[in-house]
């Protein structure tokens, strides 16, 4: 009957000690998911200001675009100021973080449209400017807020043609993407439209 009971109290003694170490290695690993948690800064969301490091590559691999180094690229989500590609990819990301996206022709520039190749009659404002094939141009029509860029395609004596299409329109563009940091702030949600030049290297 002792050697019963001396057995009954080992056994007993055996898990108190297994349910004293799996507590503990639950503590543990609670204490290291609010330590990553925590380490990883703030989460960015509509509002926020992102500063990126990126490198920008057609499908091809041929780059179009990198900031790598010096001042990061700041975006702020939901401004309307970036593709919707490159805004969905940066929602939920933190100070540190690395990731590569495949952004499609849709969420990016948009496809192709021939219909903005025009012709434009070398007169007025237009008539005295010197133009260069295969350059850009810069003009702002009345009533409007930003300069819309056109590359030269022909230009004649008494014409020019140029292409309105964004210099990456109907592309699938892939990003890779260094988060640098991730400052809150507050914006009301809006539809993404243009994003910033990303010719600077």
């Amino acid at each position: 009957m002792k050697k019963t009971a001396e057995k009954k109290k080992d056994s007993n003694h055996a898990v108190r000690k297994k349910l004293i170490i799996a507590i503990g290695a639950a503590c543990v690993l609670s204490a290291a998911i609010a330590f990553a948690f925590l380490s990883a800064g703030p989460v960015a969301n509509y509002g926020d200001t992102v500063s990126i490091y990126y490198t920008g590559t057609f499908d091809n691999g041929t780059e179009f675009g990198a900031k790598t180094n010096g001042t990061p690229l700041q975006i702020t989500l939901g401004s309307t100021k970036v593709i919707p590609g490159l805004e969905q990819a940066l929602m939920g990301v933190s100070a540190g973080q690395e990731k590569t996206v495949n952004i499609p022709v849709l969420m990016a520039y948009g496809p192709y449209n021939p219909a903005l190749v025009m012709t434009i009659n070398r007169t007025g404002v237009f008539a005295n400017t010197s133009f260069e094939v295969g350059g850009y141009y810069a003009f702002r029509r009345p009533n409007d807020t930003e300069d819309q860029i056109m590359k030269i395609i022909n230009v004649t004596p008494e014409t020019v043609t140029w292409d309105e299409n964004n210099p990456l329109a109907g592309e699938n563009l892939t990003f890779s993407i260094k988060v640098v940091g991730v400052t809150k702030g507050v914006i009301t949600p809006g539809p993404s439209a243009v994003t910033p030049d990303f010719s600077e290297t």
